[in-house]
């Protein structure tokens, strides 16, 4: 999250962009969520703060629940469980929000965001982006830039 913060500091042009990131980090800074021990939280709750916190790694699920000595079985069911989609997809789209983020608040390149966000390639990016928004990165930033 710091390394988020520090790229769309080091990018941002206005004042007003920089506003809005401090708000951005007020929020994300004081979201208890964040900040839950760890001893209570169960495994579910681990992979996903995992993510949240680490989604432009390339770990894979097996890395994970040795991690957190689970069976990478038992934890993809429970998660699917919970939440609804798989632990890649959710990493996907965590990966897709961070990038929504830089698109609209910097003058990256498609490919520095790709590697930033935790993807391979920028083709890749750009596949799953558009699976997930309707669009492609460019269509997007160019549609809610200011």
């Amino acid at each position: 999250m710091t390394e988020k913060y520090a790229i769309l500091i080091e990018h941002s042009e206005t004042l007003s962009q920089l506003e809005k990131i401090h708000e951005n980090m007020l929020d994300d800074y004081s979201d208890l969520s964040i900040r839950k021990k760890e001893e209570k939280a169960s495994a579910v709750d681990k992979v996903k703060d995992y993510i949240d916190m680490y989604f432009s790694e390339n770990i894979s699920i097996e890395e994970i629940a040795r991690k957190l000595y689970v069976h990478p079985s038992h934890l993809m069911r429970a998660f699917k469980k919970e939440h609804g989609i798989t632990i890649s997809h959710y990493r996907n789209k965590k990966r897709i929000k961070e990038a929504k983020d830089l698109l609209t608040q910097t003058k990256l390149s498609m490919t520095e965001i790709a590697i930033i966000i935790g993807f391979n390639t920028p083709q890749y990016f750009s596949t799953i982006f558009l699976k997930e928004e309707g669009l492609t990165p460019k269509e997007y930033k160019q549609q809610y830039t200011n």
